[in-house]
């Protein structure tokens, strides 16, 4: 095979998993807005999204808990933040995900 068509099929096949990337991505931001129309928020409302990547994120969602706790919220609020605590620290800690995890840049 020509060094020229194995270009090509890279090319290819490099688009088609951007596509498919830009897909699912699209799909994921359509669920998180979906989940955040859901939660009746005001318009004009600010909100602040961590994620999976964020190195800070299992931190950040511990240090809330803990403030909420405080503040006294309600038990099941606490204990959905708890299982967002482990989902996060699952995924961070899967071996798959190790390159993915970094600072917020």
């Amino acid at each position: 095979m020509s060094a020229k068509l194995n270009e090509v099929i890279y090319a290819a096949v490099s688009l088609a998993d951007h596509q498919k990337a830009k897909t699912a991505t699209q799909e994921h931001l359509d669920r998180l807005f979906a989940a955040v129309d859901a939660a009746h928020l005001n318009p004009g409302e600010p909100v602040f999204v961590v994620r999976g990547t964020d190195r800070l994120a299992t931190r950040t969602i511990r240090f809330w808990q803990t403030l909420a706790e405080d503040e006294g919220s309600p038990e099941y609020c606490l204990n959905e933040v708890r299982q967002k605590h482990r989902a996060f620290e699952d995924w961070q800690n899967d071996p798959a995900n190790a390159l993915k995890v970094k600072v917020p840049d």
